[in-house]
């Protein structure tokens, strides 16, 4: 069912405990992404460590932490096909809204001061037409204005979480909103 939602470009949750198939079925979600997605659809991805740029399929598959981000891409990548088509499109939400340093004046604390900003904005928008959000449970609502202020209007949002997983560090979780509002679907048989 999942895929054949993502299939069809319509937004969802993607639910499960750990060991039921979530990652995996990432994988086979990827591919039904890409055998529908227009070869004109690409997107410019900053490549996370080396700052330098790819024009890859216009599908992101983003994790809160570089950890999760890593798992996500040995398990979409471990086809050879997937590797070689996506294996930069799988990154951290930070490195795919383009986050760098600001420097500005505080005025309050009369010095100098420097903070982090995302390049990707209203202003400067992602071109991708697919983003899956993996442990979307840890992903506050302040993050997600970001992530969506820098969304194009009809952006498919495929959220991908346990229910029973760590909250997010400050405010709720966006995946709680996501399951009021989108179709869901339970994986619910533990493999390992």
């Amino acid at each position: 069912m999942a895929v054949d939602l993502a299939k069809a470009g319509k937004s969802f949750c993607l639910i499960g405990k750990a060991g039921t198939g979530k990652t995996t079925s990432e994988r086979e979600i990827m591919k039904a992404i890409l055998s529908v997605l227009p070869p004109s659809s690409t997107h410019v991805f900053k490549i996370q460590g080396t700052g330098d740029r790819v024009e890859n399929p216009g599908v992101a598959v983003t994790a809160f932490t570089r950890i999760a981000s890593a798992n996500s891409r040995r398990a979409i990548c471990k086809e050879p096909e997937l590797e070689e088509k996506v294996w930069h499109n799988v990154t951290t939400i930070h490195n795919l809204l383009e986050f760098q340093p600001e420097f500005f004046y505080d005025s309050e604390k009369d010095k100098d001061s420097m903070r982090f900003v995302p390049m990707r904005n209203a202003g400067n928008p992602l071109t991708v037409k697919t983003i899956i959000f993996e442990e979307a449970s840890m992903i506050d609502l302040s993050l997600w204005e970001k992530i969506y202020d820098a969304m194009l209007s009809g952006t498919q949002c495929i959220f991908v979480g346990d229910i029973n997983q760590l909250p997010p560090v400050f405010g709720p979780s966006i995946l709680n909103y996501a399951l009021v509002q989108l179709p869901i679907v339970e994986l619910g048989t533990v493999y390992r």
